[in-house]
């Protein structure tokens, strides 16, 4: 990810578990509240089911299950789905509480340590800290969505 000096980029921050995420807001398609998920036999972990919304199929990462963070309980009336879009496809992320629209700029942003060996890692462009927040990992939705292909190809393949 590449940020131009003095350029703002917007994203939306949310928790999930103790951690909070941002994704950039142009990624977005709406958020939504919890609806009723169907499982879906053999699929990834990491993918909790499927929901329909306006007769559009969203599979749904659990980003708990995907970057192995803890649970903790939450206020379900705070819970959403965040739908979002790369490449053309879609997928929901589960929410436990969205916190805010904001915008941060590259002075206020930092790549993720190349260092780390976690396999979680590659799910994070980097860590930023907009004014006014605390600090949020900013998701690599593409790398994500390359996973999503990659098990759904090696899945049919079975």
């Amino acid at each position: 990810m590449v940020l131009e000096p003095g350029v703002s980029k917007n994203v939306i921050l949310f928790s999930r578990g103790s951690h909070r995420f941002a994704v950039a807001i142009e990624a977005i398609i709406e958020i939504i509240h919890v609806v009723k998920e169907r499982k879906v036999p053999l699929s990834p972990p990491s993918v909790t089911g499927i929901i329909s919304v306006r007769d559009k199929i969203y599979p749904i990462v659990d980003l708990a299950v995907l970057l192995d963070l803890e649970k903790v309980k939450t206020n379900e009336d705070d819970a959403r789905m965040i739908l979002v879009q790369v490449d053309g496809e879609a997928f929901a992320l589960c929410a436990d509480q969205v916190e805010a629209l904001t915008s941060f700029q590259a002075s206020e942003w930092r790549a993720m340590d190349t260092d780390k060996n976690s396999s979680s890692s590659k799910y994070i462009h980097g860590a930023i800290q907009p004014s006014g927040y605390g600090e949020a990992d900013l998701l690599a939705l593409d790398a994500i969505m390359s996973d999503l292909k990659s098990e759904a190809k090696r899945l049919a393949a079975t």
